[in-house]
């Protein structure tokens, strides 16, 4: 429903109308006003993610301390920023908007969660992320960056190009 409270409002007053008995549990996504819960503020959408993947990790025998983590989404989002927030993992790489961060020791939490609470909504990606906080390996690559290096040797020629395909 990202990007479309709009039509999850009107959804569910449409649903009202047509007599449907659960018209407010209809649709995500809609305001307070009409029983929406804001999953931005209580984090609903990531405690529910999170909730299965430890259930994965239980299931695995595996402890989420010791476990690596890809995050797509950085602390400027509100799902990603309650994942950061309630993950005890250890997340090697995050993409957002800006670019890719990527650590393989670990990336800063106490860097990501300076980040979460900067003044503006920019501030908060990781094209922000202060850089001496990355150890050995680590590298940031913004999406206006051309011609990077990265510590491997790898060349990056375009950090646009770099972003939307660092995941595959």
């Amino acid at each position: 429903d990202e990007g479309t409270a709009e039509y999850m409002h009107w959804a569910a007053l449409y649903a009202r109308e047509r007599g449907y008995p659960y018209w407010k549990a209809f649709t995500t996504g809609k305001p307070p006003s009409l029983g929406g819960i804001p999953h931005d503020r209580f984090g609903m959408t990531t405690r529910s993610v999170h909730q299965v993947v430890l259930g994965c990790l239980e299931k695995l025998g595996l402890k989420e301390e010791e476990v690596t983590k890809f995050q797509t989404g950085g602390p400027d989002g509100d799902l990603g920023s309650n994942e950061i927030k309630m993950s005890k993992d250890r997340t090697i790489a995050i993409v957002d908007g800006s670019g890719v961060l990527y650590d393989p020791n670990g990336i800063s939490r106490d860097e990501l969660a300076r980040l979460m609470t900067a003044p503006t909504l920019p501030e908060r990606m990781i094209g922000h992320f202060d850089v001496s906080k990355l150890g050995e390996g680590g590298f940031k690559v913004l999406v206006s960056d051309r011609d990077v290096t990265l510590p491997n040797g790898d060349r990056v020629e375009s950090g646009l190009l770099f972003r939307n395909t660092f995941h595959l």
